[in-house]
């Protein structure tokens, strides 16, 4: 409790670390001569603002931008040239590995969208990243960029000459996305896919889609659902589950923007007391709570592995609508399709916290991972 004199050091902001004249010259010759150019964008691209410099590079080029889980954002996805996360789909990986160059920026080529580092990148790998020890790390680059993503890009756009891509490389790189995206959409089954469609067409652009790892943010919360502005895509970095809950809050609080939380019932309970928290500061967020008593992630594993055994992986589940109206939060339960594009819209609306509690054992389930069915 005592006082004292100190110190308070004064932070100095840090230069952007431009590209080397020749590392420059020599991407902007290989990008300038590509006809079947591919972009693949993380999320160095979202922490260097490089969004616009990306997009407006892609569209110069002609050039389909992919992007990782960490870079959706950093194109809009309802952008002619955004692939969005499918590089690890087949009808995608095909199309990367025709292009005869690949401009990786921002980007580590971590497993999940590599297929474990098995997919091939035939052409001349340009890789532009800040962190020198990314560069050849798992994919050997032709051409090596050590630069901030913005200056870098800036750089191309500057200097980059040539009629971009040929137009039946980008049309087949378009044809592959909507085949990968039909297909995840049937995957998903007509009513989640309903729940999706409803849910970007209810919230503004600019709302934070914060998912914990369940099963719906598995099928189509990390890879189909649109996102349309940078920052607003938000996951579990480790794949664990329990995180959802305060990382809504968290962008809630931070952005003070409307946020939607996908999460699991199993991993909701790991963090459930954080719902006073929501609840204290009034805050902007809507809980879709799907809700299958149980770890469905789990399961599925456990079916795939143990010839159908299942431990451990049903829960005895409080009532989630009693919970959260105990602590002053508007809930509501919600048992089908139409059911949940009014509660959503309701949701969307209201100046506070809201959860729904979605059934998932009425609901058409999707081709794999189906819950039990209750009724």
């Amino acid at each position: 409790f005592a006082t004292a004199e100190i110190d308070i050091p004064h932070q100095e902001g840090w230069d952007r670390a431009a590209p080397t004249d020749d590392a420059l010259s020599q991407a902007v010759d290989a990008v300038s001569g590509a006809k079947r150019l591919a972009i693949w964008a993380g999320g160095g691209v979202i922490n260097a603002n490089a969004f616009a410099e990306l997009t407006q590079l892609a569209e110069r080029l002609n050039a389909p931008v992919f992007t990782s889980t960490n870079g959706r954002g950093s194109i809009p996805e309802d952008h002619t040239l955004a692939m969005g996360p499918t590089t690890g789909l087949p009808a995608c990986a095909a199309v990367l590995s025709e292009a005869d160059v690949v401009l990786a920026v921002g980007t580590r080529f971590q497993g999940s969208a590599t297929q474990n580092w098995a997919l091939p990148i035939n052409g001349t790998l340009v890789h532009l990243d800040v962190d020198p020890a990314v560069i050849n790390r798992n994919y050997q680059a032709g051409v090596a960029v050590v630069a901030d993503a913005r200056l870098g890009l800036a750089g191309l756009l500057r200097q980059v000459a040539g009629d971009g891509n040929e137009a039946a490389y980008t049309e087949r790189a378009q044809a592959a996305r909507d085949e990968a995206r039909a297909e995840m959409r049937a995957q998903i089954g007509p009513d989640y896919e309903s729940i999706m469609d409803a849910m970007r067409a209810a919230l503004p652009s600019d709302a934070n889609i914060v998912r914990d790892a369940t099963v719906p943010a598995y099928t189509w919360g990390n890879r189909l659902f649109p996102i349309l502005e940078p920052r607003t895509s938000i996951g579990s970095t480790s794949a664990a589950i329990g995180p959802g809950l305060p990382l809504a809050i968290g962008a809630a609080i931070g952005s003070g923007k409307k946020t939607a939380l996908i999460q699991g019932d199993g991993g909701f309970m790991l963090n459930l007391s954080e719902l006073a928290t929501a609840a204290q500061y009034e805050l902007p967020l809507i809980i879709c709570l799907f809700n299958d008593e149980g770890y469905g992630v789990l399961r599925m594993i456990q079916s795939r592995t143990f010839e159908g055994r299942k431990v451990g992986v049903d829960l005895h589940t409080p009532d989630f609508v009693q919970v959260s109206q105990g602590m002053r939060i508007s809930a509501e339960r919600v048992t089908g399709v139409a059911e949940f594009e009014a509660a959503f819209s309701r949701a969307v609306a209201a100046e506070g916290p809201v959860l729904l509690d979605i059934d998932m054992s009425v609901l058409e389930p999707m081709s794999f991972g189906a819950p039990p069915r209750r009724d």
